[in-house]
């Protein structure tokens, strides 16, 4: 019975006796040995072992275990088996005891887990991708050498590949029309005292190759991809200089921007050689590598338009544009991979669920594709703000609200720090601000999260607000590590994380920059001060309206309560009151509950996260296209059992707006039937 049930597991069994001879086995271990069971038994391991320097290992592990009776469990090695293969095996020795607790052999049992050592080793590849096409794009962003850029790409390309050297290159054409390759990245593989000053002389201007017949000049003649593992034999080689080290095997992968061939990477000697599959695992790469020649040439040709123009000023705009279609096309052909890279992550994690290890992989591939999303957006954002494309809808802020809102929202991610979130504004209080409501939430939202990003364990991060001389100064303090003199000088650097780089804490060092400007352009400013072990206090300085007086929910004139005849209102205007936005509305609402917003995204929050019994929006609320807020709302079926009355100049909309939830009142008209219709039908 125990033969069986020894025969019926996936997992090699063997034991010997005190002299280690083969003493049982099962019958995974004899298919693994490549001999019958009868031709084992009584066998040592250099009888059954073709290897001679691994029978001894393992006749001297078995022996430890039989000489110390302790066991050694779940030890990982690579084996040569009898077949020629080489293995990763997980195995335990275990000594086995008579009666009399005296040694009388060993138990070994162990498993293949080569393909989950492969599985891991891919994972670890496909993170190192994503990690190198991040190091890219900030390399390009920052505005580093071509030779910077493209050298490290290539040496990130070699190891992923395991190859040994390579080369990345751009298609060029003479004033006759021949292709031909410059490199902007080789190897050096110089051979030679002459071919080693050639390669010093030229390797940062760039070789060039006008020989087409070769492996390479197959892929510049003809756009396709070549795989060559017998190079000497492959017609399609031209041979190689005297001295040259050798090709054992070569890939080439053309570089296509559309149907265009703009360039190629080589890469030689794959121990194993290429293959298709090696190939479609560094699309994401190949496509990044792309982007970046298109991107240099359409520089190449921005800097060519500026030597042409007389105005400077002129210059300047057309680079500007040049470099805004360049970053629109880049977020597009960035997305594109990211969002399939991301997709088949969710797929993986349904695939290696219950495997922790796999699971890890697969969340740093993850973790790694949103944080380069995160970085694809905050470039944009920050560049359609220095390029004067981002318009700011100036209102009248109801400062304490949006700090409530604010804290609530980022309370979670507080707690999951373990930081203690603090507001210590009075929330009775009326305190008003010049400012655009969704940019000042973005800015205090993310002055908040670096506070508990960068605090120490059980930290705290405190908002309170200080009166100055017709200012309102908003401070978020932190009791973090502080920031030194040398590093308070590249604060508001871009992609500058201060060292933060090497840790586990999440960012692109694109915020605070994001932050500064956009209060700039609200006429503010954003101040800081640190102590280096002690904390930081950031400050968004902006003017008040009227003093510190401003008219809010809790406003005279408008009723508070759970009254039957008491209806809540959410009101959207960018004016300060019904009457202000709406005269012959006011007489309506003022027995009502009116709670006011001032942007269709806070209207759009509280209309599908609080119970109304009326919506009234003005068509000048316009940070979201009324026809998309509707369907939102639509959508979340707000409209089944809550009308929404539209504020409007002319009757235009009337035909746009079809859904029966949807009001229109045309300003100056009576508005009494409609708003009592809407109040009881909801």
């Amino acid at each position: 019975m125990l033969s069986l049930v020894l025969d019926t597991i996936p997992s090699g069994v063997y034991w010997k006796d005190s002299s280690l001879k083969i003493a049982g086995l099962n019958t995974r271990f004899a298919k693994d040995i490549g001999l019958p069971p009868e031709q084992v038994i009584g066998k040592s391991d250099h009888d059954i072992y073709h290897n001679r320097k691994q029978a001894a290992l393992i006749s001297s592990l078995d022996q430890w275990v039989l000489e110390t009776q302790k066991a050694r469990l779940s030890e990982n090695g690579l084996y040569h088996m009898n077949d020629g293969r080489d293995r990763h095996i997980e195995i335990s020795r275990l000594p086995i005891e008579n009666s009399a607790q005296n040694p009388i052999g060993v138990l070994g049992v162990y498993s293949d887990v080569t393909e989950r050592i492969e599985a891991q080793e891919n994972l670890r590849k496909h993170h190192r991708l994503l990690s190198s096409i991040y190091s890219t794009q900030l390399r390009y962003f920052a505005h580093a050498s071509k030779a910077e850029i493209f050298g490290s790409l290539l040496d990130e390309i070699i190891a992923v590949t395991d190859s040994e050297y390579g080369f990345i290159g751009e298609v060029r054409y003479t004033p006759g029309g021949q292709v031909f390759l410059r490199t902007f990245a080789i190897t050096d593989i110089s051979w030679s005292e002459e071919t080693q000053k050639l390669y010093k002389g030229r390797a940062e201007e760039g070789f060039e190759f006008f020989n087409l017949d070769t492996l390479f000049g197959y892929t510049l003649k003809n756009a396709e991809t070549v795989i060559s593992n017998q190079p000497d034999q492959d017609p399609r080689a031209g041979g190689l200089p005297h001295g040259h080290p050798p090709l054992k095997a070569y890939l080439g992968t053309p570089l296509m921007k559309g149907d265009e061939l703009i360039g190629m990477i080589g890469l030689a000697n794959r121990a194993g050689g290429y293959q298709d599959e090696l190939v479609d695992f560094l699309r994401p790469m190949l496509t990044t590598c792309s982007n970046l020649i298109t991107a240099l040439q359409n520089d190449a040709a921005i800097e060519f338009a500026q030597h042409q123009l007389l105005s400077a000023k002129n210059a300047a705009e057309t680079a500007s544009q040049a470099k805004t279609e360049f970053l629109s096309r880049m977020s597009h052909e960035l997305r594109t991979p990211m969002n399939a890279i991301l997709g088949f992550t969710r797929l993986l994690e349904d695939q290696v669920s219950g495997n922790d290890e796999a699971s890890e992989f697969v969340s740093e591939i993850d973790k790694a594709g949103q944080h380069l999303m995160s970085l694809i957006n905050e470039v944009l954002d920050l560049e359609r703000i220095e390029s004067g494309r981002v318009e700011l809808d100036i209102v009248t802020v109801d400062l304490i609200r949006l700090i409530d809102e604010c804290c609530k929202v980022i309370e979670p991610a507080a707690q999951r720090y373990g930081i203690t979130l603090i507001n210590s504004v009075d929330a009775t209080a009326h305190v008003a601000v010049k400012a655009d409501e969704v940019r000042l939430r973005q800015v205090l939202l993310n002055l908040i999260s670096n506070g508990i990003k960068y605090n120490r364990t059980k930290g705290r991060v405190e908002v309170a607000i200080e009166l100055l001389d017709g200012q309102c100064h908003l401070h978020i303090s932190d009791t973090g590590v502080g920031i030194n003199q040398q590093q308070q000088a590249h604060l508001f650097e871009s992609f500058n994380r201060l060292h933060a780089e090497g840790s586990d804490i999440e960012g692109t060092g694109m915020g605070l920059v994001i932050s500064k400007r956009l209060t700039e352009m609200m006429q503010g400013q954003l101040d800081f001060s640190s102590q280096e072990g002690v904390g930081s206090r950031f400050s968004i300085v902006l003017s008040l309206v009227d003093g510190t007086s401003f008219l809010s929910e809790k406003a005279v004139g408008y009723l508070k309560g759970n009254a039957a005849n008491i209806k809540k209102v959410l009101f959207a205007a960018k004016e300060a009151s019904v009457g202000e936005c709406c005269p012959e509305l006011e007489p309506e609402l003022v027995a009502q509950d009116v709670y006011f917003v001032s942007s269709a995204m806070s209207f759009l929050e509280h209309a599908l996260q609080n119970s109304y019994q009326l919506l009234v929006l003005d068509e000048k609320i316009d940070d979201i296209p009324l026809e998309e807020l509707v369907d939102y709302l639509a959508e979340a079926d707000v409209l089944e059992h809550t009308n929404l009355v539209v504020l409007s100049k002319s009757s235009w909309l009337k035909d746009t707006l079809g859904h029966d939830g949807i009001k229109l009142h045309i300003h100056g008209n009576h508005v009494g039937p409609l708003i009592a219709d809407a109040l009881s039908e909801s």
